[in-house]
């Protein structure tokens, strides 16, 4: 093979002289298991080509070359495979090896190393070898042997026999050999070409089963054990992750499959010691050669003792040719040409013939087994083989006959060896006698040479027993046959695995060889021997050979070093303490304690500590070795190796210190971060940065970063950083707020780290730090603004301190305290400021009046709700008790809480109050920032405590809780709503009972109430003046005004019953009982503000009660009155709408709702006496007085249920009706015509229809009346007292609440009027002209009372007093004989009985859109989605519709169709990465170092993300200057980015908003196909289909 490479060599060179164009480097490649062997053949190669390129070799190229040699010889005694992988010239991976490579010597676990590197990335590469990618990866362990290679994750044999044999089970292993076992997994299973076509790499148990006995039939009869047996090894190698050469093998040719080869092919492949490979390693070795005749092959089959080869040339020959011409298919394609070298230049004639005799019998009985080989021959002749038996093992005679007696005991030279079977027949011969030399089993000896070699025991310790080794006497010859069993394949096919091992040991010996053994297992093959004169037998009897030799020191170390480069580590550091080296023995036994520490095995039945303490030997032994080693190639191996050790035994720290120590400054930085030691790991790196590669140097810093901030070791993070503002950018990515601010403090800026402190939530911290930073104004300002914001958070709405609690040291505590100090320096803060401070000072103190005053300061003056309905809400927390008011002072109280009711009304009609700035800093909420539809809540808030529990388990109970828009505006309302009825409802039921509301009359008029359970107000008559007599009216309108703030939420019958109750009141304050608590015509709305709004929801109410008033459903005792009632207060506050609105009531119009009882008249034709009622109360008809008493007279004769009070008032309508028509109607004018002022007022005001009212029914009216008022007035004084005690009543009330005028027309004057006492006399000229001089409210004074006034219930006579007028002057022009049937059939009759109007043209259409679109808004808020993804379309499509005018059609298609899928994708991603940037947040707070990589490539990753989602939201917003340019090639662009993002997220994320994905890809993105042209028909051409 060399002089094959040498030559193709030389061919190019020559070549190359030749040409002008340079031919391509020939890529040779030589592969061997052993690094040995490939290191010998290429120092030979180079002898070789050194002494073929001499003549051409200038001098510079020769000293070139011998300093290439001198440092080869000293790089010192280590393991050079090792040695060249880490530091050799060959590159890490297959795809870099470059022409100066060649031709290259490598072992093949070197160049499956190479390729692994290049294949690592591939999908199968993963898949079926994960143990080959990052997990159990042993880059410094590198062997001659791949199968007996000792990483942690691979099953060489050795691990196998020690770690998984016993775990199977006894059953099924009896009997079986675990060499040949693993041998069949290897080999057969997982190794022959059958396995190719296996998904899993391996057979199934069919196809095993079903193999050819004659080919592999070393188990053909036990096969389903086998295979029960591999079973049990897969699932325990795939439980421990472990891996064994057929895996890598298999992995690798899927990873060439799925990927190619990666670089350039070979040209030629030359493979020594074939016979230790798999069959399946051939093809990976095919796969990179580009020539199907460029392979070479050499080595010899009946060595194949490598555990788990079954290897055979003319398999590997069949299936070179099977694969070619399936890759080649109808190329010819010639079978492989072989040859065979028969020549031994190792041993003589006499060693080589006795080798022979052990293939032929392989050959004879187990022909497909092995090559069939011609003879090989030696060169020279020479000793036969020695077998030594004959002796009684038990003896002492048989160990002095081998080894000498005790006293002078024989030792073995350095060129000797003793083979034994395995350790335990080593361990035994040791036990017996000593240390004598040099003991290797028949596997350590593959590979090695000795002058003598004796085979100790090896039929004794053989397994197969003498019935089975007797069947090779069937080879002797013809004449010396004997009795001996028959050949059975299945039953001897042990011996046939014994002969392979008894083949490798006798070519062990290069001169002598010796096979001692008395067991009865040998005489078999002795006997075969000596019949054919191939041993030489001696017995006890015999001259004794001399087998020991002494050898020199040198010679001891060559043999030591020899044994060190095979990896026989314990025996080469015994060779080298017999060569007196030293230092050479503990490097070897370190090496030793590393293979030892290597197959301790961790599981169950070994503890981790006795494996770690294995390491921990091995790597103290290295560093030992290393402290005195003088060649730097030694030093620096030595502390690589201990660092290994260190690593295995979980000392990182140490790992790295020897890692710097051999200058491996990578993996030093790297194991002291891993240990936690980061100031070493950042000095590693910075002092050698130029040795470590910049990614893991931006690593290992970036983490020393990430730990020095948590740790809060500034200086040292900072210093990692080329200047300040990249730390502080650092720390505010993963949110180091605390070393931010402490970093910013330290440096001087102030106000950031205030700034900063606000942010996070700690503001009495920011507070200070901007208090402190007092040279500059702005941060004085943000101490104030910081202030009151931490205030306003603290005692946001509806958050209360309890009386008992202890504030001094929390949060509200602190900033109460910093608000004190900042009040007495006063300089700092704004007049408002200080009212705010003052505020939540009277909060925590619940001074209630200093609330009131300061709400209604921020309400006048400073126009802040916030702060209004702050301080209001805090004063109105108790209920009020209003009993211990006065009038002035129930009113003061009502103006507030009217404001308080209002600002509360008017926040909760906020369409939107998610994002106003005013109701967040009240409420203590606010939008998050990487969502515009989530709201955080803050737990303790008012608004929290309204939160189902069903969404605090939706959130996992965080702070602060978030909802969305929708969840949180339907929360809002609800709880404002709450609030706004619990406090009207309680304050409605104290001022309904306030006494101030009920004056009591009796005391108010007599001076006196002889009642003991009067419940009103006991107020002196003298005392009620106008001012009094408004303040009640007004205190009526508030509180109409307040509860009109819960008319819309309150249930229907509460608010029916809340409105009837005050407007009753409102009636019985207009119409009092009595002039002296006051009189309609005293009252002037202008006297208080709430009287315009309030006349207008009271007319609504009225309105709202006529419709709503029956007599079926109400109280139909109460009916009547409160028709009345309702009627008089209609129409005087609005009588044209009154009119229109009454006549439509169903309680007056409809037919239903007329009771029996209240009809009059015929049963064939009832009349309805509602409708008297309302024409005399309304008076604009002229039989109003005519139905006012049919009305009257109705009442009493069916005895119906009225209120006094309102009877009272009719009476007084009627009266004064009749006297006004009677005299204008007799003497065409008011003169002479005396009546009280509020008669007159209300009369005038419809002149024409007062005066034109029938009187006929005035004898009906009178007779009943004056037997009442006499009763009630004067008892038996007669009519002349009455009217003087109501005079004398005018007289001395200086109030003018009413006053009795006589009217005086001017041209009827013929003299100065009489005064008459009690009376005002108004002089007009026309009587319309009449209100305007009466009406005295325009010109009312402050009343102040007189002292000395007389009881007002006496009757005053003077002198001057006018005399009584006789009955008859009274009596005058009044018709007594009046028919009342004929009366009522009058009024009737001009009264139009229809039924209820129908609505008109203009009323159906106004109330059918005001349907439509009631039912249209409501429809599409409860269609409208509230949350996920739905609702983010939905919102962002009429975002995009507001902004969509002046758009192209094409542009606009696109803006207003898949656009908002795609805002709704990128708010998906947002919200996802938040959600994961939390998490990692979170984690990085608990993380310990070792998780620090994890949790940052996990921020890093969210920060990334954010980036671009954020810069992609902006850009694509629909309000952004991006969409003016209408650029739909940019738009892809955009949304090519965003489907990049979401490709980053997991499919549980891409799937809720999948559908959102697809339709914004699918409508910008996705080019649509062109409709699909119908065909033609067809031109027909036959005349005859025509």
């Amino acid at each position: 093979m060399l002089f094959k490479m040498l030559g193709i060599e030389r061919d190019w060179d020559n070549m190359n002289d030749c040409l002008d164009e340079k031919i391509p480097h020939p890529r040779q490649i030589f592969v061997t298991q052993s690094g040995v062997l490939a290191e010998k053949v290429n120092e030979y190669y180079t002898k070789l080509s050194e002494s073929h390129a001499a003549a051409k070799r200038t001098a510079e190229a020769s000293a070139k070359m011998a300093s290439k040699k001198q440092d080869h010889q000293n790089s010192g005694l280590v393991d050079r495979d090792e040695e060249e992988f880490w530091r050799g010239t060959l590159p890490k991976r297959y795809s870099d090896l470059r022409e100066e490579h060649f031709p290259l010597f490598i072992t093949f676990d070197h160049l499956c190393r190479l390729l692994e590197a290049d294949l690592r990335d591939s999908n199968k590469f993963q898949l079926l070898s994960p143990a080959l990618g990052d997990t159990c990866t042993d880059q410094g362990t590198l062997a001659n042997d791949y199968m007996s290679q000792r990483r942690d994750c691979f099953v060489s044999y050795d691990i196998f026999l020690k770690s998984y044999w016993p775990h199977f089970s006894q059953a099924l292993k009896k009997n079986l050999d675990p060499a040949l076992i693993f041998a069949e997994f290897m080999g057969i299973i997982k190794g022959s070409e059958q396995t190719l076509q296996s998904i899993n790499g391996f057979m199934d148990r069919n196809a095993y089963v079903n193999l050819s006995h004659r080919q592999q039939g070393t188990f053909a009869s036990r096969r389903d054990v086998v295979y029960t047996l591999f079973e049990s090894y897969l699932k325990l190698k795939s439980e421990r992750r472990h891996w064994d050469a057929a895996d890598r093998t298999h992995a690798i040719l899927l990873g060439l499959k799925e990927s190619g080869v990666p670089g350039q092919k070979m040209d030629f492949v030359y493979v020594d010691e074939a016979q230790d490979n798999m069959l399946i390693d051939a093809l990976i070795l095919r796969t990179i050669c580009r020539r199907p005749d460029g392979l070479f092959w050499a080595g010899d089959t009946a060595q194949t003792i490598s555990v788990g080869s079954s290897f055979r040339f003319n398999d590997l020959k069949a299936f070179l040719y099977r694969l070619e011409t399936t890759v080649n298919t109808g190329a010819s394609i010639g079978a492989p040409h072989s040859f065979q070298l028969t020549a031994n230049y190792r041993s003589h004639g006499g060693i080589v013939s006795c080798a022979h005799s052990v293939v032929q019998l392989i050959t004879k009985f187990w022909p497909h087994s092995i090559d069939i080989l011609a003879e090989e021959k030696g060169i020279i002749d020479g000793l036969k083989p020695i077998f030594l038996s004959g002796w009684d093992q038990d003896t002492v005679q048989y160990e002095q006959f081998l080894f000498g007696s005790s006293s002078s005991q024989l030792e073995f030279g350095a060129q000797q060896c003793i083979l034994v079977r395995d350790d335990v027949a080593r361990e035994k011969l040791r036990a017996q006698v000593g240390d004598i030399g040099l003991v290797l089993t028949l596997y350590e000896s593959k590979g090695l040479e000795f002058n003598d070699v004796l085979l100790y025991n090896f039929f004794e310790d053989s397994k197969v027993d003498v019935s089975q080794w007797r069947v090779i006497l069937n080879a002797l010859p013809e004449e010396k046959q004997i009795k001996c069993p028959q050949f059975d394949d299945t039953r001897h096919n042990g011996v046939c695995r014994e002969l392979k091992f008894l083949y490798v040991a006798i070519t062990r010996a290069r001169k002598n060889l010796w096979l001692a053994d008395c067991s009865s297992r040998a005489e078999p093959i002795r006997t075969l021997w000596t019949s054919t004169g191939l041993v030489q037998h001696c017995t006890a009897s015999d001259t004794q050979p001399r087998i020991a030799v002494s050898s020199k020191p040198e010679e001891w170390a060559k043999t030591a070093r020899d044994l060190f480069d095979n990896r026989r580590y314990s025996q080469a550091a015994r060779c080298y303490e017999r060569a007196l080296l030293g230092r050479e023995r503990d490097v070897a036994y370190a090496y030793y304690l590393r293979e030892q520490a290597r197959e301790t095995f961790s599981d169950q039945h070994t503890t981790y500590n006795r494996r770690s303490i294995a390491f921990l030997t091995a790597a103290q032994a290295f560093m030992r070795s290393a402290a005195v080693a003088t060649i730097r190639t030694e030093n620096i191996a030595y502390y690589r190796n201990a660092a290994e050790c260190f690593v295995e035994a979980g000392d990182d720290a140490k790992a790295a210190e020897a890692y710097g120590h051999a200058e491996e400054f990578t993996r030093s930085a790297q194991l002291y971060r891993k240990a936690g030691w980061f100031d070493h790991a950042v000095e590693v790196v910075q002092s050698h940065r130029s040795s470590i590669a910049e990614a893991d140097a931006e690593r290992i810093i970036d983490v020393a970063k990430l730990h020095y901030f948590k740790e809060n070791k500034l200086e040292r993070a900072t210093n990692l950083f080329p200047s300040l503002d990249d730390a502080l950018q650092f720390m505010d990515n993963y949110d180091f707020n605390v070393a931010r601010v402490n970093l910013l403090e330290s440096t001087g800026r102030i106000a950031e780290a205030a700034e900063l402190h606000l942010n996070e939530g700690r503001t009495v911290e920011a507070i200070r730090l901007f208090i402190q930073d007092s040279a500059d104004p702005d941060s004085q300002r943000r101490a104030e603004e910081c202030l009151l914001q931490g205030l306003w958070k603290q005692l946001s709405f509806g958050v209360h301190i309890k009386p008992d609690a202890d504030i001094s040291n929390t949060p509200l505590g602190e900033l109460m305290e910093l608000s004190s100090d900042m009040q007495n320096n006063s300089r700092f803060l704004a007049p408002q400021a200080q009212d705010e401070i003052s505020m939540f000072q009277a909060i925590a103190t619940r001074q209630l009046l200093r609330l009131r005053e300061l709400a209604e300061k921020f309400h006048n003056v400073y126009k802040d709700p916030a702060a209004t309905l702050l301080c209001l809400d805090h004063a109105f927390d108790s209920a009020p008790k209003m009993n211990a008011l006065t009038h002035t002072e129930l009113t003061s109280f009502l103006r507030m809480f009217l404001i308080y009711t209002t600002e509360l009304q008017r926040i909760l009609s906020d369409i939107d109050p998610s994002h106003n700035p005013l109701l967040q800093r009240l409420f203590g909420y606010h939008p998050l920032a990487q969502s515009e539809n989530t709201i955080a809540i803050q737990s303790g808030t008012f608004l929290s405590s309204f939160i189902s529990e069903n969404i605090r388990k939706a959130s996992d109970h965080m702070d602060p809780l978030t909802l969305s828009i929708w969840e949180f505006t339907s929360l809002f309302k609800n709880a404002i709503s709450n609030r706004l009825k619990e406090r009207v409802k309680t304050e409605n039921t104290a001022c309904s009972q306030a006494h101030s509301l009920s004056p009591c009359p009796a005391f108010a008029i007599f001076g006196s109430c002889n009642s003991n359970t009067c419940y009103r107000i006991h107020l002196n008559g003298r005392d009620l003046d106008s001012d009094w007599h408004h303040t009640r009216i007004r205190i009526i309108f508030q509180q109409i005004l307040i509860y009109q703030a819960v008319s819309g939420i309150e249930d229907r019958f509460t608010v029916q019953m809340q409105h009837r109750f005050w407007l009753e009141a409102l009636f019985n304050a207009l119409h009092p009982v009595h002039h002296k608590l006051g009189s309609l015509s005293a009252l002037d709305l202008r006297r208080f503000p709430e009287a315009q709004k309030g006349l207008q929801i009271a007319k609504h109410w009225i309105c709202d009660s006529f419709y709503t008033l029956s007599p079926w459903s109400d109280d139909s005792k109460l009916f009547m009155t409160i028709v009345a009632e309702t009627a008089i207060l209609g129409l005087y506050f609005d009588k044209t709408s009154a009119q229109h609105y009454i006549n439509h009531a169903p309680c007056v119009a409809s037919f239903k709702e007329r009771q029996m009882l209240l009809l009059r008249g015929p049963a064939d034709d009832p009349r309805y006496v509602v409708h008297d009622l309302l024409d005399s109360i309304d008076g604009s008809e002229k039989f109003a007085i005519s139905a006012g008493v049919l009305f009257i007279q109705m009442v009493s004769e069916k005895r119906l249920t009225f209120g006094i009070h309102v009877m009272c008032q009719l009476i007084e309508r009627l009266c004064a009706s009749f006297a006004f028509a009677y005299r204008f109607q007799r003497f065409g004018s008011l003169h002479d015509l005396t009546l009280m002022r509020s008669w007159i007022l209300r009369l005038c005001g419809d002149y024409d229809a007062a005066a034109a009212q029938s009187t006929q029914l005035l004898s009906l009216f009178l007779k009943p009346m004056a037997n009442i008022l006499e009763e009630v007035f004067s008892g038996s004084q007669g009519w002349f007292a009455v009217e003087q005690a109501l005079r004398a009543s005018s007289l001395y009330d200086k109030r003018h609440f009413d006053e009795s005028i006589q009217l005086k027309e001017e041209s009827k004057l013929t003299d100065t009027p009489r005064y008459i006492r009690g009376t005002r006399t108004v002089i007009f000229k026309d009587g319309r002209d009449i209100p305007d001089l009466v009406d005295r409210r325009s010109t009312l004074e402050a009343f102040v009372p007189e002292p000395d006034l007389l009881p007002e219930t006496q009757v005053i006579v003077q002198e001057d007093m006018d005399e009584p007028p006789s009955v008859d002057e009274e009596d005058e022009g009044i018709n007594r004989n009046v028919d009342a049937e004929a009366a009522a059939s009058s009024v009737d009759a001009g009264r139009v009985n229809q039924p209820p109007a129908p609505p008109t043209e203009s009323e159906i259409v106004a109330a059918s859109q005001i349907a439509a679109f009631y039912r249209r808004t409501t429809s599409r808020r409860k269609g409208l989605p509230k949350k996920g993804p739905s609702e983010a379309r939905v919102r962002w499509f009429l975002t995009c519709r507001e902004n969509s005018q002046d758009m192209g059609v094409k542009y606009r298609v696109l803006y207003l169709g898949p656009l908002p899928h795609a805002l709704a994708c990128l708010e998906g991603i947002n919200i996802h990465v938040t959600a994961l940037k939390k998490k990692a947040m979170s984690r990085l707070v608990s993380a310990q170092h070792a998780d620090l990589e994890v949790v940052q490539e996990q921020v890093d990753r969210a920060i990334s993300i954010t980036k671009k989602t954020v810069g992609l939201r902006k850009l694509l917003d629909p309000k952004s200057q991006f969409h003016r340019t209408q650029s739909i090639s940019q738009l892809e662009v955009n949304i090519e980015q965003i489907v990049k993002l979401m490709s980053t997220l997991h499919e549980g994320v891409l799937r809720e908003w999948e559908w959102d994905f697809k339709i914004a890809i699918k409508g910008i993105l996705q080019q649509r196909k062109p409709p699909a042209k119908t065909p033609k028909p067809e031109l027909v051409i036959d005349i005859e289909e025509w």
